[in-house]
């Protein structure tokens, strides 16, 4: 284990943030049906515990963070498509979701298990937060679908957001 000195510089910061999710990540990978614990995910960064913690307040929250990492990903390749004045096919999207959220094993397990955590162990202002985040996101998304597949919005007299504005 290398316990590296406390990051000062925000840069420096990042990539210590980037460093334990890229851990949480490999851990998760190798084994999709157990959850590591905070030393385990300390462990294969190579930082201390409470260094950890210094950067999410708890594992629920660490595995929060990995998840909307994973999710924005998605949603900025979608949305850099979408910005694209070239036409966007329904296969297209399918295979984005794929490659996203079939392909990585780690993506569905995951997501599972940050929505049960919101609903019973998570911090509401967290779950708030991310959810906040994840809105913002959608209505991105969601008016570049509307661009690329204008038939979308014929429908919308059925959905239950109809004439939602943000």
């Amino acid at each position: 284990m290398v316990i590296r000195h406390r990051a000062v510089l925000a840069e420096d910061k990042q990539e210590r943030h980037h460093a334990i999710l890229d851990a949480a990540a490999r851990l998760l990978a190798r084994s999709p049906d157990r959850v590591a614990n905070v030393a385990e995910v300390a462990d294969e960064a190579g930082l201390a515990k409470g260094t950890v913690y210094l950067y999410f307040p708890s594992k629920e929250e660490l595995l929060l963070a990995l998840h909307e990492r994973n999710v924005a990903g998605f949603f900025e390749a979608m949305i850099a498509r979408l910005e694209q004045s070239e036409p966007v096919t329904l296969d297209f999207m399918l295979a984005l979701m794929r490659t996203y959220m079939v392909d990585d094993p780690t993506y569905l397990p995951l997501a599972t298990r940050c929505l049960g955590l919101m609903a019973t162990q998570m911090p509401t202002e967290a779950a708030a937060a991310f959810m906040e985040r994840m809105t913002d996101r959608l209505w991105s998304a969601g008016s570049g679908l509307e661009r690329h597949f204008p038939t979308l919005l014929q429908a919308a007299g059925s959905c239950c957001c109809a004439g939602a504005t943000r």
